[in-house]
């Protein structure tokens, strides 16, 4: 519907998507092509989690992660401060980048469960050591339109929807985008999107990060 050339699609699914492999497609399919006046997604549906950072300039004082495959094997989270500067190359080309992320804590990622959900977190790793990274500026001030799943205090949930196991955020923003016509707003997109949410009845709340020109 929206033109994206299969071609254009690179997919890393389940074990493929080790952290490796997810830093080293962002830098050859994300950044790499990026032409000005582009489109550039990137879309993580996944894990999510945090690590204690004591040098954070966010006031909790942790990182929000992406949990690669490969954790379980000793591979670090990719955490926010590392996609931010990746993010801003793609913004450096004069790209149009549009990042959508359907994980736990996920409300800041470019910065009991119910019983019908489950959720789509991994415990944190309290015991991480963190290294500190250079402060660069949020890529959502300088133009990249973020949709994340949930705050980042709350569980991202996913339910049985049509006999498949579904992301509450994806199939709710799937759902929306089929429906509304093209060149709608961002903003009136997450009010659709929030709407579907709700009426499922489990807690989550989804966040839209970006300029008010962009959104």
């Amino acid at each position: 519907r929206f033109d994206f050339r299969a071609q254009d699609i690179h997919l890393l699914l389940d074990g493929q998507a080790t952290r490796e492999q997810i830093l080293g497609e962002i830098r050859t399919h994300l950044i790499a092509p990026a032409q000005p006046d582009d489109v550039s997604l990137f879309f993580y549906a996944g894990h999510g989690s945090w690590v204690k950072n004591s040098s954070s300039q966010e006031a909790d004082k942790k990182d929000e992660t992406l949990v690669p495959s490969d954790s379980n094997r000793g591979a670090a989270d990719i955490r926010d401060k590392e996609l931010a500067p990746l993010f801003n190359q793609v913004i450096d080309r004069h790209a149009d980048l549009v990042v959508l992320v359907d994980s736990c804590h996920s409300g800041s990622i470019a910065r009991g469960f119910p019983a019908a959900a489950t959720a789509r977190s991994a415990p944190p790793q309290l015991t991480a050591m963190v290294t500190p990274l250079p402060r660069v500026a949020s890529p959502e001030s300088r133009g990249a339109l973020i949709f994340s799943a949930a705050q980042d205090f709350q569980i991202a949930n996913e339910k049985t929807i049509g006999g498949q196991m579904r992301g509450l955020f994806t199939s709710a923003l799937q759902q929306v985008l089929a429906q509304t016509p093209t060149g709608e707003s961002a903003d009136a997109t997450l009010e659709r999107v929030r709407a579907l949410m709700l009426a499922s009845g489990l807690a989550q709340d989804p966040v839209l990060a970006g300029t008010p020109e962009r959104r």
